[in-house]
């Protein structure tokens, strides 16, 4: 079985690929040298806290639905309850996890510029709270993300 190509809609994932230090930037949006060492190589002023790092959203079509929080039903100790929309497509089409966002409506903007450019978790409209593959399909749940309110590390 197979999913109608009429009933998916366009979207973007991005994948999770790594936490770094939240550098200070100058009004330009580049790095704040704090020293070079002795090799040569620059350091960079932190600010102390940490960031995840997305992968550049990737264009994808599935179904999605916008039914959540409906299900009280309790699935292999797992309280589905909490999400407020899923996906569906077919099995393993995409290596989307619980550590990756979804734009539906929006469109990704970025941060920074040039080597420091990457993508704003903030501008997502989902993140992925849980996946489920079955005989032929993935379900991931999915949770609103509220525009300003910065993706937890």
């Amino acid at each position: 079985m197979k999913l109608a190509e009429r009933n998916k809609q366009a979207l973007k994932y991005a994948l999770l690929i790594g936490v770094e230090p939240v550098y200070v930037l100058d009004e330009n949006g580049d790095r704040i040298v704090d020293y070079i060492d002795e090799h040569g190589v620059a350091h960079y002023r932190v600010t102390g806290d940490k960031q995840k790092i997305y992968s550049d959203p990737i264009d994808f079509r599935a179904n999605i639905a916008f039914s959540g929080g409906e299900i009280r039903a309790v699935e292999f100790g797992i309280n589905d309850s909490n999400y407020d929309a899923s996906l569906l497509y077919t099995l393993s089409e995409f290596p989307i996890d619980e550590t990756s966002l979804i734009w539906y409506k929006s469109e990704p903007q970025y941060i920074g510029t040039d080597e420091n450019r990457h993508v704003d978790p903030n501008s997502a409209d989902y993140k992925v709270l849980q996946v489920k593959d079955s005989l032929n399909f993935t379900k991931v749940l999915l949770g609103k993300l509220v525009s300003n309110s910065p993706v937890a590390l």
